[in-house]
Formats: structure tokens, C-alpha cells, sequence
């Protein structure tokens, strides 16, 4: 299934983050949002400002524990990733294309084309989303709600207990993507020079 979506899509794709920079978003900016392509991960389905989008994705550990949603809605398709089929026992869950992450270390190549095989995890789920969104054709990628500061989701609650990269195993994987550019405000990406900032309004209006 996975191998069927490369550069089987095109134009630009929205990458939805979690951080409270998404709380800036303006309710007219959000509508606009709603009617283009779109990446949310996580919990962002349970955000009271969620909207439907194209595509969705879920740590496959955080679904089996009830962290994250089981069935969010998705127009075209849903991503499970896993580092490990043992997450689940008898009931691997359906519906889903189902992708191997791998974290990523110094003895690894960020500019190697991994995808179908695994994609390296450890710069946080919206990298993953957009390593997906290239690896599918989408050109450009914007950033929003990828804070990349500590901090609460915009969901609140229960956050993943995920053991983040060094910040430069951080750089090294976001440089190793062309074409993103970070609309997220007063975010660690485009505010330490990684990733090209522009305001969502001026991509949208």
C-alpha cells in the first residue's frame, strides 16, 4: 500500500502540528485550512478546534494504550507507525498503511531515501508526516503547531512519553527534507535559522 502512494499526489500540503502555537490560528484561518490538503497527527482529533483532514497519523504504542484515537477520520488514509509489531497481540488493528520508523543516530544518512522501507524517527511527528508528504509528491510542505519547545500539546493531557533527538540529530533530519518551510509562530525551527518562516496568512490569503 505504501509503495502505490509515491509521488501519487502533488501541490502544496499542510502539516498540522500539536504545540499551542495553534492557538494563535485564527477561526477564519483554520476554515481556510479545512479546505486544503492536510497531515494532522496524535491526539488532534480530540482538539475542540479540529477540522477533518486528508490524511492522519497515530504512534502505533499510543493507540494500542488508548493514548491515541483508534479510528480518526482521514479522507484519503491513515499512517500507524511502529517500531514494533509486539505492540499489539491479537488484535492488530485494520484500515490502516502501516510504516517502521527507526531512530535515527549519528552512524545514519539523513539525505538516504528510506521510505517504503522505515522512516527515521526522532525530530518529532511532524517530521514524520512530512517525510511522508514528500515521499507522496506534495510540494511545498508548511509547518503549523510544530513548536519544537517544551510545553503542552493544545490538547492537554496525557503527553507521549517519547525520548526526543539532540537538537542536532534534529537539525540534520528537517535539513534533510527540500521544499518545507515552517509557518509556525515563534517556532525553534525557523527561529534557529533551520527551516524558512512565513506567516500562514500570507500563504493563504
Amino acid at each position: 500500500m505504501l509503495e502505490a502512494l509515491r509521488d501519487s499526489e502533488s501541490g502544496p500540503l499542510f502539516v498540522m502540528g500539536s504545540g499551542p502555537s495553534l492557538h494563535t490560528i485564527s477561526d477564519d484561518i483554520l476554515g481556510i485550512l479545512a479546505t486544503h490538503q492536510t497531515f494532522a497527527c496524535n491526539r488532534f482529533v480530540w482538539w475542540e478546534k479540529a477540522f477533518p483532514t486528508t490524511w492522519y497519523s497515530c504512534t502505533s504504542s499510543m493507540v494500542s494504550l488508548g493514548v491515541e484515537p483508534s479510528d480518526p477520520h482521514a479522507g484519503k488514509g491513515k499512517f500507524l507507525f511502529h517500531e514494533y509489531l509486539q505492540d499489539w497481540e491479537d488484535d492488530y488493528p485494520e484500515g490502516w498503511i502501516h510504516v517502521r520508523k527507526k531512530r535515527f543516530n549519528e552512524r545514519m544518512n539523513p539525505n538516504e531515501q528510506t521510505l517504503p522501507l522505515f522512516v527515521y524517527t526522532g525530530a518529532s511527528s511532524a517530521f514524520l508526516m512530512a517525510s511522508l508528504g514528500a515521499y507522496m509528491g506534495y510540494a511545498p510542505l508548511y509547518l503549523l503547531g510544530c513548536d519544537m519547545r517544551d510545553g503542552d500539546h493544545v490538547y492537554g493531557g496525557l503527553r507521549p512519553f517519547i525520548q526526543p533527538a539532540s537538537w542536532e540529530q534534529t537539525e540534520q533530519l528537517w535539513g534533510s527534507l527540500s521544499g518545507v518551510v515552517d509557518c509556525t509562530k515563534g517556532g525553534r525551527l525557523n527561529q534557529s535559522g533551520v527551516l524558512p518562516y512565513m506567516a500562514i496568512e500570507e500563504v493563504l490569503l
